[in-house]
């Protein structure tokens, strides 16, 4: 068997699988394939990566960067949008000694919640008081 570099190789995050499996036809004779498209759908629909944005995973991205963390810590951020400071030292090996495990939380519950809480304030509305004025 023969390996072939691919100098594009690159790990791609779950939203990345996630958008690039919504728009992909169901192809005609294919039954199996559709179903399991379908239910890794619906599996990555129930995780952080359904509400996920291009623009949250590239600020994600450019925080683990300045951070220096690795390649598949930087994944594992981005797909598991961890929220607490356990969260972060079981994905960060060392993470004491390599950043501010509390700052970094913050850095990235603020990052992954920005947009989302800008979608969802451009989509509700505020309720009428009383005597019906907004």
């Amino acid at each position: 068997m023969k390996i072939i570099s691919n100098k594009y190789d690159e790990l791609i995050t779950n939203y990345e699988v996630l958008n690039l499996l919504k728009h992909k036809r169901k192809i005609k004779g294919q039954a199996l394939l559709n179903e399991f498209v379908s239910s890794v759908v619906g599996y990555l629909e129930t995780t952080p990566a359904a509400k996920q944005t291009d623009e949250i995973v590239k600020e994600t991205k450019e925080l683990c960067k300045q951070n220096k963390l690795t390649k598949a810590e930087t994944l594992q951020i981005i797909n598991l949008a961890p929220t607490t400071e356990v969260e972060i030292h079981l994905i960060v090996e060392e993470a004491v000694e390599r950043l501010d495990p509390v700052a970094f939380t913050d850095d990235v519950r603020f990052t992954m919640e920005k947009d989302l809480n800008l979608q969802t304030t451009t989509t509700t509305t505020t309720p009428p008081t009383e005597n019906g004025n907004v």
